[in-house]
This record gives structure tokens, C-alpha cells and sequence, in this order.
């Protein structure tokens, strides 16, 4: 399962650990952008009532965590955030992509960035929520877009390889 998911190598013969390089999280930051974006765009046509109460609760909860300073906690809610947009869009084949770039992601994370850095996005997820319940399509794959290309520019920051995209 770690080769399926790109976290082991296997080259002739040989196994190694997936090391990744700056333009493998800009690779992957790039694929996330185009796939998330889809998928909020499906999710304003499938959402059910179940799952705008999930995104109300999920915000709420982020809210509480951020006012408190529990990192860990965001980076949990942001996550699960994601997750409740992914499966709102009811495209399997989108899910399992994704699935396998958030495994990727949360390996970059651990490895490359400790799971120190977290930014601020309660304010972004509030409007991706706003636009998705008013069906506004062009506005959310836009602003899911900005969401991810920021999460991309903390993490080059942080990793001290700003690079333009």
C-alpha cells in the first residue's frame, strides 16, 4: 500500500522512502488545486442537508480550536473540512485521486515541515462554506483555488523555498 500510494519506491530491486522535493509539493499542491476545485464545483450540485450541517459544525469547531490555539486540532477540523467537500461531490473516481494526494500531503507535512506550520484559513473555509450553500460555482472553484495556491506559498515559505508559481 505504500508504493500504491507513493510513499515507498520500489526501483530495481530496491526500496527506498519517498523523499520529496520542492517541485514534488508543487506537483502535488497543483494537482490538489485543480481536483479540490471539481469538487467543491460537484458538491454545489450534490450537497445534502447532511453534509451542510457537517461544514456548520466543522466551522464552528474550527472557530473554538483557533480561538484556543489548538494546532493540532486545526490541522484535524482543516482536514476533515476538505473531506466533507470531497465527499459532497459524490465522484468516486475524485475521491480516490484525492485520497491519495492528501496522503501525500500529510507525509510532506510530517516530514518536511514537522507539522509546525499551520496557517490561517477560518476565515477562507467561512467563505468556501458561503458560496457552496448559495450555488455560487465561479466563486468557490475560484476561492478553493486562491485556498490551496496560499496553502502552497506557507509551505514553500516555511520550507524557505519560495518559488513563483
Amino acid at each position: 500500500m505504500l508504493i500504491q500510494d507513493g510513499l515507498l519506491i520500489y526501483n530495481d530491486g530496491f526500496v527506498r522512502v519517498y523523499h520529496p522535493a520542492v517541485q514534488d509539493v508543487i506537483d502535488v499542491f497543483q494537482c490538489r488545486e485543480s481536483l479540490e476545485a471539481l469538487a467543491i464545483n460537484l458538491a454545489i450540485e450534490h450537497i445534502t442537508y447532511e453534509d451542510k450541517q457537517k461544514l456548520q459544525n466543522n466551522l464552528e469547531l474550527t472557530y473554538e480550536a483557533y480561538e484556543q490555539k489548538q494546532t493540532m486540532e486545526l490541522s484535524k477540523l482543516d482536514q476533515a473540512f476538505h473531506d466533507i467537500i470531497i465527499q459532497a461531490s459524490k465522484n468516486k473516481q475524485l475521491m480516490e485521486l484525492l485520497e491519495n494526494i492528501r496522503t501525500k500531503i500529510h507525509y510532506m507535512r510530517i516530514t518536511m515541515i514537522k507539522g509546525e506550520f499551520y496557517p490561517s484559513f477560518v476565515k477562507e473555509h467561512e467563505k468556501l462554506v458561503g458560496f457552496l450553500l448559495e450555488g455560487k460555482v465561479e466563486e468557490a472553484t475560484n476561492s478553493m483555488k486562491v485556498h490551496i495556491q496560499k496553502g502552497l506559498r506557507g509551505v514553500l515559505m516555511y520550507i524557505g523555498k519560495v518559488q513563483s508559481r
